[in-house]
């Protein structure tokens, strides 16, 4: 069916149908109150207040930043099933696919990206995401919309307001409180690829205290037509004359979730509770590049946090504190080479294809199951003074301390093998809390001390000088700064230059990892640093239209990669690269007319390596997009979205050619208050039916299929 242009003609025929129940035409001034206006026009947007600038909430057109913000009405009427669908409408981020992390999302924001997703900060209701052993968030990072009260992204550093890893930009999910549900909703999804879910809010007064409360599952057996052709395997074989490998086959992107948070707020108190649940999911292309039908990884979170805000007490002072514990439990079950595979190994018991002492068959194949949990406290207390006549000044400190456990079983490696063996079955051998567990037992403490100052400089002009120090436990300080001029002197136009410094904490696989030749860890690891330069013209050529033009310039010291040890077999993490880039960023709404509302954006950025001058491979250098949101009658909305992508260039070592873009068409219908309680929404993904892929290694020299076109019918109830 690829290509088959059959479900949006039927998807247009319908609706051209249920608009003419409706009936088509302009509004009477008598009908015009009755029209559900979902989305805020582009006055009411632009005042949308946003947290993750300065820690501060300030109007989004205001903010000394480069930001978006994407409230829940935006997300329900594009029809956004995950975060994902929903940071695909940003410019200037760009969602792709992670081999090490079974192909977990990455969000590249203006060229800046690795496979871990460490270079963006993700937070949800403030509190980061970032797992310890990996950089980034957990496995399986998969979040659910029907929570989400507004997503708040910041492109550019922002380490001088939340620290380690607000690198190449910020990603803060706010979830629903009990204001934001008011009364029930029910819902429920079916659709393509046997995909279905369903989700409950409510929100309510009980006791003096405002509820909130939510609960969504999700789960998917993936679009089974995504097949990889060849894999790591296939080489083998062809170079052994075995037959083992699982390709061609479909990649395995299977997942079954669950997300529940509880929002309790009492005066100046504020408690929120959240867990996520990853079960049974696939493992993509394999975990070693080599097909694993029957692999999976689980993953686990539960968040507790407490806040405390006083904005009375104290004459001129705003006080706030949070205190968070954050637990996580991760694991794999994997099958890194297929049953019946003859490999070489190592005197280590690894697999080795430049030292072998043996050729090993393992009939039940190379198996592992590796994991860990983490617990991670943090206290962050923040003072806000404003009894100064033009300067409000920020004070943060803060304290965290992350506990790293990992385990391991496998039937290969130290402590299991020594290459001694011919065959070797499938038992596994537990080397958790020995000295061949992949990585050790990890503590990692840190704190901070920031200072921020909004100078109110004349009625026009505003300046935000910041600066924040962190001290690390096991790679020791960083201090970063942050300047930022607004110039809001004309009617229709906001002027913003800003400047800033970020840093990322290497990970503490990258520090520690051991006992794998292939990802060694180096504890002389420097956090990778960056400074940016950014010109932001905010400019109203009209009331009815917007136009952000975003400049920027940045350069990128001491990024981590894998490298090779000279005169060994071993893989050791260095701060190998530097990298260099500039672009722009351009986003123009347009109300034209109470029905119709377009949009088109663009993102264009060249990024190098400084040593090679090759372009950064990965990353498209061209991306727009165009939306439009057109309500035919009272009810009604359609929501369109087109993505096209650019080619994106290959790492230096690899011959193949640069990877072709695509262009990816969505489309959502839905009918609000059908029988005064109901909604009714259609969503159509890849609507053309393109053949689209996302970059991967030589081992996968076709590179990763996207999903094919995808339909999901979705039902709503109001109480």
């Amino acid at each position: 069916m690829r290509g088959s242009p059959v479900f949006v003609l039927c998807f247009l025929v319908g609706l051209c149908f249920l608009v003419g129940l409706e009936g088509i035409g302009p509004v009477r001034a008598a009908e015009a109150d009755e029209v559900e206006i979902a989305d805020m026009d582009l006055a009411q947007l632009a005042q949308v207040k946003i947290e993750a600038a300065t820690g501060i909430p300030a109007p989004i057109s205001e903010a000394p930043a480069v930001a978006s913000v994407i409230t829940a009405e935006q997300i329900e009427t594009m029809g956004a099933v995950t975060l994902d669908d929903v940071l695909e409408t940003v410019p200037g981020l760009h969602v792709s696919l992670s081999e090490n992390k079974a192909l977990d999302s990455v969000y590249s924001i203006r060229g800046i990206q690795s496979a871990d997703n460490a270079q963006v900060l993700i937070m949800v209701d403030g509190v980061p995401m970032t797992q310890g052993l990996n950089g980034g968030p957990m496995l399986g990072f998969r979040l659910p919309v029907a929570a989400i009260a507004r997503v708040e992204v910041v492109r550019g550093p922002g380490s001088a307001v939340f620290g380690a890893d607000a690198f190449a930009g910020v990603i803060n999910i706010i979830t629903k409180r009990a204001a934001d549900i008011d009364g029930t909703e029910l819902g429920a999804r079916i659709g393509s690829f046997e995909t279905a879910g369903g989700w409950a809010l409510y929100g309510g007064r009980h006791d003096g205290w405002d509820v909130g409360v939510s609960v969504e599952w999700l789960r998917s057996d993936g679009d089974r037509d995504r097949i990889v052709a060849s894999d790591l395997q296939t080489s083998i074989d062809s170079a052994l004359g075995t037959s083992v490998s699982q390709a061609p086959g479909p990649l395995e992107t299977r997942y079954d979730l669950l997300d529940a948070h509880v929002a309790l707020d009492r005066g100046r108190w504020r408690l929120n509770l959240w867990r996520w649940v990853s079960g049974n999911r696939g493992t993509g292309a394999g975990l070693a590049q080599a097909l694993d039908p029957g692999g999976r990884m689980d993953s686990e979170v539960a968040l507790a946090s407490v806040e405390y805000r006083d904005e009375e007490t104290f004459l001129d002072w705003k006080l706030q504190g949070r205190l968070s514990y954050l637990y996580l439990d991760q694991s794999a079950d994997s099958v890194l080479f297929p049953a019946g595979v003859v490999l070489p190994i190592g005197s280590d018991g690894n697999v080795d294809f430049r030292e072998p002492v043996n050729w090993v068959s393992f009939p039940d194949g190379l198996l592992a199951t590796p994991g860990g949990r983490e617990g991670t406290s943090s206290l962050d207390l923040a003072a806000v003074f404003a009894g100064w006549t033009r300067h409000r000044v920020r004070l943060g400190a803060g304290a965290t301390s992350q506990k790293v456990d990992p385990r391991e079983a496998k039937n290969f490696g130290p402590g299991v093998i020594d290459g001694s063996q011919t065959v070797v079955d499938g038992t596994l051998t537990d080397v958790t809390d020995t000295p061949f567990v992949y990585v050790g037992d990890q503590l990692r403490e840190h704190w901070y001390l920031s200072v921020q100052d909004e100078w109110f400089l004349t009625r026009t002009l505003d300046a935000t000088l910041g600066v924040r120090f962190d001290e690390f436990s096991d790679f020791g300080t960083t201090i970063n700064p942050r300047l930022a001029l607004v110039w809001s002197g004309s009617r229709n136009l906001i002027v913003k230059a800003l400047y800033g410094s970020a840093f990322r904490a290497p990970s503490l696989t990258q520090l520690a990892a051991m006992n794998n030749p292939a990802r060694l860890g180096n504890p002389d690891l420097e956090p990778e640093k960056i400074r940016t330069a950014e010109l932001v013209l905010d400019y109203w050529p009209t009331n009815r239209v917007r136009t952000v033009l975003s400049l920027f310039s940045s350069d990128v010291r001491g990024l981590i990669d894998q490298v090779a040890d000279q005169g060994s077999t071993t893989i050791t993490a260095q701060n190998a690269r530097d990298q260099r880039g500039h672009g722009l960023e351009l986003e123009t709404a347009w109300e034209a007319s109470e029905r119709l509302r377009l949009q088109v954006s663009m993102a264009w950025q060249h990024s190098e390596d400084t040593r090679t001058g090759r372009r950064a491979p990965g990353t498209p250098r061209l991306q727009a997009g165009w939306a439009a949101t057109w309500r035919p009658s009272p009810g009604w909305s359609v929501y369109g979205h087109l993505l096209w992508l650019d080619e994106r260039t290959r790492p230096e070592d690899d011959l193949r050619p640069p990877l072709a873009g695509y262009t990816r068409l969505d489309l959502t219908l839905r009918r609000r208050r059908l029988l005064e309680h109901w909604d009714l929404g259609l969503v159509i993904r890849n609507a053309l039916d393109k053949d689209a892929r996302e970059p991967a290694g030589l081992d996968i020299p076709e590179d990763l299929p996207l999903e094919g076109r995808s339909v999901m019918l979705e039902l709503r109830f109001h109480g």
